[in-house]
């Protein structure tokens, strides 16, 4: 994990409404996305493959677990999809806006304590990195 930032993350839900959301966008990247979403990837679009990555940045600085489970668009596309069950017992989904259209969860398939995949922990590495730096400059 890189050097705490001097500005330290978030650390309440509505100052990471505000400028976390904005934060997490500016630190994604082709290199931070999920390999098989990378196709996918657009700089309009900058969470799109990167829901692991993000739950669990979230989960190292705030707590709680990584919710796990296959999600379905309006349009039909399903989708195996990660997001934040926080300490407190509130979910938060901070990558959602990656879909086209709103999702309904299909099938929870587990909650993690972490993520420990090695190519997702080395993505996790690139991101906390960029985010580091993304944090200390706003």
């Amino acid at each position: 994990m890189p050097p705490k930032s001097e500005r330290s993350f978030p650390q309440n839900l509505e100052e990471i409404d505000r400028s976390f959301l904005s934060a997490l966008e500016n630190s994604c990247s082709p290199e931070t996305c999920y390999p098989r979403a990378v196709d996918g990837w657009t700089a309009e679009n900058p969470l799109w493959g990167h829901c692991a990555v993000v739950a669990e940045v979230v989960r190292r600085n705030l707590g709680g677990e990584i919710v796990a489970a296959t999600v379905l668009t309006e349009d039909g596309q399903s989708y195996y999809h990660y997001w934040n069950r926080l300490s407190d017992g509130s979910d938060r989904d901070f990558t959602v806006t990656q879909f086209p259209s709103p999702i309904t969860e299909v099938k929870r398939l587990k909650i993690k304590k972490q993520i420990t995949d090695r190519e997702t922990l080395k993505r996790i590495k690139i991101f906390e990195e960029k985010l580091s730096i993304v944090l200390t400059s706003e």
